[in-house]
């Protein structure tokens, strides 16, 4: 965003300079060349601005993440100490029941769906089991 207003800048300092050298011009040669060098540069000026509305837009929208946290009373991070045996075990046991957690979510969110499954084969079944209705005559 700063670069951009920067190169706003210097190209709105270009196009002042040359329409000031426009004002100056005596030659119809001069006022031609220094019309398309103006044109030239009033069309990057607006390039440069719908790019600085775009980053505004998209600047405004950003997120920011903000990670607060004490300071250590003893100056040591507990993530520095040492970790024994004790230490994994209870990690371990953590990703244990994590895992264990998870896969009674999948079986639940798939439940429903394996009942609906069981019913139609069941039906299939019988269906099929059925002996044809003969017609007595």
């Amino acid at each position: 965003v700063v670069d951009v207003e920067s190169r706003i800048a210097t190209q709105r300092a270009s196009v002042a300079r040359v329409r000031e050298l426009m004002d100056k011009a005596g030659r119809l040669s001069d006022v031609v060349a220094l019309e398309g060098e103006l044109s030239s540069r009033q069309a990057d000026l607006e390039s440069l601005l719908a790019q600085q509305a775009s980053l505004k837009d998209r600047t405004s929208l950003a997120t920011i993440t903000l990670e607060l946290s004490e300071p250590y009373a003893d100056g040591a991070d507990p993530g520095d100490e040492d970790t024994g045996f004790l230490d994994a075990l209870g990690g371990g046991w953590d990703a244990f029941v994590t895992t264990l957690r998870w896969i009674t979510v999948a079986i639940g969110a798939t439940a429903p769906f394996l009942a609906a499954v069981a019913v139609l084969l069941v039906l299939g079944r019988l269906l099929r089991r059925r002996p044809p209705r003969r017609r007595t005559q």
